[in-house]
């Protein structure tokens, strides 16, 4: 059998690095947490039958210990796929989806 993956970013949440750094040293942890979510379905390529199918949306973590990410607008949303690939594959993500990313957004490039 032969597959389709059919991918798709559903959202990104940029977060608000102005108001992570006013904020932060008052309550302790970043109040603006962005994130992202993709899906894909996987489709036989003979029948078009749907094989699979998964939907991942991660919201950034106020506790995560590399705070850094909130102070970018996209350090959460990068690391939502980050994560799922460390999780579901065990490797780092680096390279060209960064700059996907960031061209999708209007926002920074690179990691």
């Amino acid at each position: 059998m032969q597959a389709r993956v059919r991918a798709s970013i559903t959202e990104i949440v940029p977060a608000n690095p102005a108001l992570n750094l006013a904020t932060t040293p008052a309550v302790s942890v970043l109040l603006d947490r962005g994130g992202a979510a993709f899906e894909a379905e996987f489709v036989d390529s003979q029948t078009n039958e749907v094989q699979a199918a998964m939907v991942y949306k991660q919201r950034g973590n106020p506790l995560d210990p590399r705070f850094y990410r909130g102070v970018t607008t996209m350090g959460y949303a990068r690391a939502a796929f980050e994560d799922w690939v460390l999780e579901h594959h065990g490797y780092e993500l680096r390279g060209k989806p960064w700059s996907l990313l960031a061209a999708a957004s209007g926002g920074e490039s690179g990691p």
